[in-house]
């Protein structure tokens, strides 16, 4: 339960991060800087259907990979913690 929490919170993290670099970058590479003019916004709707229907896979599987090494860390933490606490205990 905890390690999907973990996976899914990862996915959207980078999900959202990867729609944003994608919106910045068809901003930059379809717009000329020297003709302000006709400058064109950023294309937020194209890069959600690139993210969900191109890369949605990969960024699922990165999310996999964040999830294993938080659980790593988290599990480490909590055990730690459990050490420290029968430590202190046993000291007085």
């Amino acid at each position: 339960m905890f390690f999907g929490l973990l996976w899914l919170l990862a996915t959207v993290e980078y999900l959202s991060n990867f729609i944003v670099i994608t919106a910045a970058a068809t901003y930059y590479f379809n717009n000329e800087r020297e003709i302000t003019e006709t400058q064109k916004p950023a294309d937020v709707a194209k890069a959600w259907r690139i993210a969900y229907f191109s890369h949605l896979g990969s960024v699922a599987f990165g999310g996999f990979v964040i999830a294993v090494l938080r659980f790593i860390k988290y599990t480490f933490v909590y055990l730690s913690q459990k050490v420290e606490n029968a430590t202190e205990g046993s000291a007085n």
